[in-house]
């Protein structure tokens, strides 16, 4: 077809020609998770509502991206990864220019649950598109894409705070509107790879949905004390993470596949997840303390940029050094230095702005060089032959770790606000327990994750530290063995 590039396809598409398209898709997603984040204080005076009440403009928007990412990705198997495309992000330009109208809490939460759901998709189907439209010769493109949307980051939150700054919050609604209508143009070019009629599954979205949306509740009614809701959403998780492992355990093509879903597949997921919950929690709390320490709208859009050029410094050092050394000693550094410095950081929050800001700096640096790496270890996990069972697994790791940490951030503050009349003390705790789960980072880093095959070439490989890999009954690694051994 005319409107077809020959340019752009399945196994063959250099990343000069890929451009466009994911700086304009990164765009839209950044804007939304960075700048409505650091809005939330702006938009709680505003709307006149309490803390916990405001987090969940963020939290629905990451319990409706991990119901609907899975489905709508196989819907683009289905139908074809353009056109599905194409349709989601025209949805997803009506849903966000809608919510450019919206002043009142509940019709904002509505807005915001269809803005998850739709851009859900639209980031789960381009997973796939950066897994099968690459040139077979081009190893490095995944890292590519991570080091480019590092750089959109350098001016994208900048420049919307200061329209944030200059006009209202909800025209950062506007322009991510306008940049997923730009999207929808920019995907058309795209070649249709051959369409899989994979079968859905609805209710483990569902169940997923309906289970992480119960811990949530969970936590926010425990951080308002009201315990008869807090009890019932504790029971109704139960439930529902019971009712999903079930109903997930023999489906063909489960939201997560049991079957393969263990080390290292499992550590590596919920290692993603611990590094977006680290990730949402300065996006959270830092932006709050800097506003109440009297940094302005416009200086506050300057903290992500900063944060970019940090984040590209630091893709580019850890992409250097994990192709000398394995994997899992990077990661145990990097999350040994995040967690001296959440407990750092805590310690200092009621200090002055440039040392919060300077702690933030070395945070963000092993931030970055953890998170770069997880995501591309969690697509390589299993054999090729598996790859499009894992392909939802990290967005599921990302809005699972946001939601719930938002939730336990802000039940967290509120509790200690409660009761201690100290505006910085309830951020200090937050931070944290935060800091407890890159504990939990640093001992499967240690003691779980095992190499790759890949890294065989890396310092501190060893074949004996290989973890086996069984899927449907096949075991590959006395095949994998045999094939190392040969290469070495």
């Amino acid at each position: 077809k005319w409107y077809k590039s020959e340019k752009i396809r399945v196994g063959k598409t250099d990343f000069k020609h890929y451009i466009l398209y994911h700086i304009s898709s990164s765009i839209s997603i950044i804007i939304d998770e960075a700048c409505i984040t650091m809005s939330l204080a702006t938009i709680e005076a505003d709307l006149n509502i309490t803390a916990i009440e405001t987090q969940w403009i963020m939290t629905i928007f990451y319990l409706a991206t991990t119901m609907a990412a899975i489905p709508f990705a196989n819907l683009g198997k289905r139908l074809g990864i353009p056109i599905t495309l194409f349709t989601l992000h025209v949805l997803c330009a009506v849903s966000y220019l809608v919510g450019f109208f919206f002043q009142n809490l509940g019709m904002l939460l509505s807005t915001r649950f269809l803005n998850g759901m739709l851009s859900s998709g639209c980031i789960a189907i381009r997973n796939n598109v950066i897994a099968i439209y690459p040139d077979k010769a081009d190893k490095q493109f995944i890292k590519k894409c991570q080091i480019l949307a590092a750089a959109t980051q350098l001016f994208a939150p900048m420049l919307t705070m200061l329209l944030i700054a200059k006009t209202h919050w909800n025209y950062a609604f506007l322009l991510i509107g306008s940049l997923h209508l730009l999207s929808a143009v920019l995907i058309i070019p795209f070649e249709n790879p051959p369409k899989d009629k994979v079968k859905f599954d609805l209710l483990g979205s569902i169940l997923i949905g309906v289970s992480s949306s119960c811990i949530c509740l969970t936590l926010t009614f425990l951080g308002q004390l009201n315990l008869w809701a807090f009890g019932g959403c504790l029971v109704g998780s139960v439930i529902g993470l019971i009712a999903f492992y079930f109903a997930e355990k023999h489906h063909e093509n489960a939201v997560l596949p049991l079957e393969i879903f263990k080390n290292p597949l499992s550590d590596i997921f919920w290692l993603n997840l611990i590094n977006y919950s680290g990730n949402i929690s300065f996006m959270y709390i830092i932006p709050q303390v800097l506003l109440h320490n009297g940094l302005s709208q416009i200086e506050l859009g300057l903290v992500p940029t900063g944060a970019a050029v940090i984040g590209i410094i630091g893709a580019i050092t850890v992409m250097y050094v994990s192709s000398k050394v394995i994997n899992r000693y990077v990661l145990t550094v990097s999350y040994s230095l995040i967690t001296v410095f959440l407990i750092l950081t805590g310690l200092i929050l009621n200090q002055k702005t440039w040392t919060i800001l300077l702690m933030s700096v070395f945070f963000i640096f092993s931030m970055v060089s953890a998170s770069n790496m997880t995501y591309p270890m969690l697509i390589h996990s299993v054999p090729p032959q598996f790859s499009q069972k894992v392909s939802g697994l990290p967005t599921m790791s990302r809005t699972l770790g946001n939601s719930i940490s938002l939730c336990l951030l802000s039940c967290v503050q509120y509790l200690v606000n409660q009761y201690v009349d100290n505006f910085y003390f309830g951020f200090q705790c937050a931070m944290w327990m935060i800091s407890l789960l890159f504990v939990v980072a640093i001992f499967i880093t240690s003691y779980r994750l095992g190499n790759a095959e890949y890294e065989k070439n890396k310092k501190g490989f060893k074949i004996s530290d290989i973890k086996q890999i069984k899927i449907g009954g096949e075991n590959h690694e006395e095949q994998l063995l045999k094939e190392i051994r040969e290469e070495m």
